[in-house]
């Protein structure tokens, strides 16, 4: 009993000691994000946030202006999606710009075919280690073969349509990046380029419709190889550039739980082999760590 008790008070003053990142598992700090849109005034007094603006894909989403230029999203969860609708006319680069800069809890995307602004909510976690996991496996074949660059989630691409689209996980070769022109000259890089390879990571089951849409938009806007990765159903699914195609592009059945995966014609990733089983373990532990720590709350 009092070897029970004093466990007990050694572990409530960590809490109070420890930061919530080095906290055991069992007394980990529990909080619910909400992050806030920040517009700017030029794009702020454009957009009216209504019903048939706001696609969500999720209903527990509750999305509140709190002013003409903040949108705070309540019950946000890793991967959520949401989609504004422009209207007529595009964005300006400048103002997509200052989007991207303004906003850290958000990644934002534009699509300019569609017309739209792609947020999503980037909350850390299993995401963020799959990504890590998939940056950290290309980068050090890159550092091997030096081909090129490889790109994280904090480097976006402007096409030639003028979309701005933000990988996973992306390589582009010395004579494309040459050619780019780098227009964000922070923590953030964006090129006015294409890469050779891209890598999406569905971490949102409601969001595998939007990255299908997003790797077929890759394909017919120049990127020859692409990777989509489902990790609940453990399935890699190829993309890979065709011009004698009706499409422009092929898409092979998803592979199951592969162990790994490769360019299988050399040409655009050569000795690059993705280890599989060890992005998918990262995830699954991540997701489990989250779990029991939610239990807290």
């Amino acid at each position: 009993m009092v070897i029970s008790t004093l466990l007990f008070v050694i572990v409530s003053a960590m809490a109070f000691v420890l930061p919530p990142s080095r906290l055991p598992r069992h007394v980990q700090v529990c909080s619910l994000a909400e992050p806030t849109l920040k517009l700017p005034e030029n794009l702020a007094g454009s957009i009216e946030f209504t019903e048939d603006v706001l696609k969500k894909h999720n209903a527990h989403l509750d999305l509140k202006k709190s002013s003409p230029e903040t949108l705070v999203i309540h019950n946000c969860i890793e991967g959520e999606i949401i989609l504004i609708n422009i209207g007529p006319g595009c964005i300006e680069r400048e103002i997509v710009e200052e989007l991207v800069l303004m906003n850290e809890d958000i990644q934002v995307e534009y699509w300019h075919h569609e017309r739209r602004l792609v947020l999503t909510c980037k909350l850390g976690s299993a995401s963020a280690e799959g990504e890590g996991e998939l940056f950290r496996q290309l980068a050090n074949w890159n550092e091997e073969y030096g081909l090129g660059s490889v790109y994280g989630s904090r480097g976006g691409f402007y096409f030639p349509d003028e979309s701005l689209f933000i990988p996973d996980a992306s390589f582009i070769t010395k004579d494309r990046e040459d050619k780019a022109v780098e227009l964000l000259e922070t923590d953030y890089s964006t090129l006015t380029a294409v890469p050779e390879f891209v890598i999406e990571l569905i971490s949102n089951e409601k969001s595998i419709k939007n990255e299908t849409e997003k790797m077929e938009s890759y394909m017919r806007l120049g990127v020859d190889l692409g990777w989509l990765i489902e990790p609940k159903a453990k399935t890699v699914t190829i993309y890979r550039k065709a011009p004698e195609t009706r499409e422009g592009f092929t898409v092979t059945p998803p592979l199951n739980n592969p162990d790994t995966v490769f360019d299988r014609t050399g040409t655009i990733l050569p000795g690059f082999v993705m280890n599989m089983t060890k992005v998918f373990q990262k995830i699954d532990s991540t997701r489990d760590m989250r779990r029991n720590n939610e239990r807290c709350s």
